[in-house]
């Protein structure tokens, strides 16, 4: 992985790591590593069981500590994707 950290006198907002960790989740290729361990899909849907494992990991990493702080998060516009 070859991402730096930046020091510099801007204010920085709560969710500005998120993007070292999708970065994180991409250099590591944890999708293909996870793709057997994750339960496939019974229903038709626009997002893959990584997509839904992704929002939930990096949810978490936002402060997300239920369901119900994932949806408020779905609606602040630095976390849509």
């Amino acid at each position: 992985m070859n991402d730096r950290v930046m020091f510099q006198n801007k204010a920085l907002s709560a969710l500005g790591g998120l993007l070292f960790f999708e970065n994180l989740l991409t250099s590591t290729r944890l999708e293909e590593r996870a793709v057997d361990c994750l339960p496939r899909l019974r229903i038709a849907s626009r997002a893959s069981s990584f997509d839904k494992f992704r929002a939930l990991m990096l949810g978490l990493v936002s402060g997300a500590d239920c369901l119900d702080d994932m949806d408020a998060l779905a609606e602040d516009p630095r976390f849509a994707g």
